[in-house]
């Protein structure tokens, strides 16, 4: 067989038979947490975790504009000062449960993604290194102030 080269019209052959039939339809392919873990198989742990964080966010938005959007119903509903003051604390204890869980999720994603780097250990661990402290000196003796140091201000009974 010939080597191939565009000018070949065996080409095809060399490559061998393409298939391209159709595929199922796989209701999974759309799953966000499946398509991160595809996406971050060649890609950095912080844009990883940058791209949870946004998502999250807009979870945690999404939710609350929800929920914000659906008080004037439920506050329609309540019949006494004790059935508003309750649907109060159900909206606002709801917020912060969704709030703690959208954090949860954030922190576990940013901490997934620093948990492969080395931790400082000095300038070989890519650290901040402080020089030490100078031991003890015996401190100068003060010199008192030259005439050509002192700025005089007039003070007007000059």
């Amino acid at each position: 067989m010939d080597k191939p080269s565009p000018n070949n019209p065996h080409l095809h052959d060399w490559l061998g038979t393409q298939s391209a039939g159709p595929t199922p339809f796989n209701p999974m392919a759309f799953d966000p947490k499946q398509m991160m873990d595809g996406m971050s198989a060649g890609a950095a742990g912080p844009m990883k975790a940058l791209t949870i964080h946004q998502m999250e966010l807009m979870t945690y938005f999404s939710r609350r504009a929800q929920a914000f959007l659906g008080l004037p119903q439920r506050l329609s509903r309540c019949r006494t000062s004790s059935d508003l003051i309750n649907e109060q604390m159900r909206f606002w204890q709801t917020a912060m449960a969704q709030y703690q869980d959208a954090t949860t999720r954030i922190a576990s994603a940013w901490s997934e993604a620093f948990a492969s780097l080395p931790m400082g250990g000095g300038a070989a661990g890519g650290g901040v290194v402080f020089p030490k402290k100078p031991a003890a000196r015996a401190e100068p003796q003060q010199q008192p102030p030259r005439k050509a140091d002192v700025i005089r201000m007039p003070n007007g009974r000059d």
